[in-house]
């Protein structure tokens, strides 16, 4: 289990994890020249050539070579790497990616990877287990518009923080590790789930409890954008569906109100909007939030209150991220982050935890 409190350990180099193999079959086989023909259909020239798994571009060419010598052990006895128990080099076995008590299913069909692999036969399929942990290697092979350009069996978690967050994203968006009743399983890079501290609720008007609505403020709401908001005196939620822009753009009015207007919307200066809550909660312990720092490697942006848009803050995207809708690398949250509860739901909490390590919120 990966415990993220503990000092970095040295993952593998890359020379060792990518150490040209003596020919494309994996230790223990003996490349037959009679597979030549089939490996030129891939563009391998020399199948007793030392070959090198995992090269930036060349994930196709791993999974090509893969299912050469599959069809060759099933339909040929074998012939590429001799015999019907033999593999090519790169289809190494992933056991090791799962916690303990989890099962690797290699064979079984990823799941949400928006990728496709070869069949075989003209067409595509959803990659296998093996297959995505055989093209993450690549560099340039993306899951969700995420890299991880590393061999997953030999990978030390706490050598990488946001790799480490990839896997057990991967893992569990896939379902490739499973447990004793075939349930889902976390990664190796698993981290311990700690039940958040539970924040504010939604006020009955557009105001954090506290604050006292002023009608002053109304012509300020109503020219908000995406849309304009009628009634600041009425209930207001939070995070519905496709509503994080109206979330956004009431921060912006209410802070603007604070910042030149005396606190005009809410009644005082130190007065914030009802979606601007405390996300302290959700940083590990001895973790500050950076409400107010640039969020990094987002991919989306924000209304900059001049007409133009600028990178979100940490607070906007814990904000942002209710709305089911509001996607960050084609991931979707869809919950209160401030009083999500990890143990909850396995998928929302690597989410989560991939979002803190990659936008650089202080944890």
């Amino acid at each position: 289990m990966y415990d993220s409190t503990k000092a970095a350990a040295t993952s593998p180099s890359d020379a060792n994890c990518c150490k040209a193999s003596g020919s494309v079959c994996a230790p223990g086989g003996t490349f037959n020249a009679a597979c030549a023909d089939a490996l030129a259909a891939i563009a391998i020239s020399d199948g007793s050539a030392p070959y090198t798994c995992g090269l930036r571009n060349a994930y196709a060419k791993d999974l090509g070579l893969k299912l050469v010598v599959d069809v060759a052990r099933v339909t040929q006895s074998g012939i590429c790497c001799g015999g019907a128990d033999k593999k090519s080099v790169c289809d190494i076995d992933f056991s090791s990616v799962c916690a303990t008590g989890g099962t690797f299913n290699a064979a079984g069909a990823a799941k949400n990877t928006g990728v496709t692999v070869p069949d075989g036969v003209g067409g595509t399929r959803a990659p296998t287990c093996q297959e995505v942990m055989m093209a993450v290697r690549d560099e340039e092979f993306k899951i969700n518009d995420l890299v991880f350009g590393t061999n997953a069996a030999t990978f030390v978690c706490s050598s990488d923080k946001i790799k480490a967050t990839f896997l057990e994203a991967t893992i569990v968006a896939t379902g490739c590790c499973e447990d004793s009743d075939g349930g889902q399983a976390a990664s190796k890079c698993t981290i311990p789930s700690v039940p958040s501290t539970p924040s504010t609720v939604d006020n009955p008007n557009v105001c954090a409890p506290g604050g006292a609505y002023s009608a002053t403020c109304a012509p300020l709401l109503a020219a908000a954008p995406l849309p304009g908001i009628s009634d600041g005196s009425a209930p207001y939620t939070c995070g519905l569906r496709n509503a994080y822009a109206k979330d956004l753009a009431l921060k912006l009015v209410v802070d603007g109100a604070r910042a030149t207007l005396g606190g005009i919307c809410c009644g005082g200066a130190d007065k914030k909007s009802v979606c601007d809550i405390d996300f302290s909660s959700v940083c590990a312990t001895g973790g500050t939030f950076n409400a107010e720092g640039a969020a990094k490697n987002t991919g989306v942006t924000v209304p900059d209150a001049v007409g133009g848009t600028r990178a979100p803050t940490c607070q906007e995207v814990m904000m942002a991220v209710r709305d089911e809708e509001f996607k960050i690398n084609n991931l979707v949250f869809g919950t209160n982050a401030a009083t999500f509860v990890c143990s909850s739901d396995k998928l929302k909490a690597s989410f989560l935890e991939a979002t803190i390590v990659v936008t650089g919120k202080k944890f």
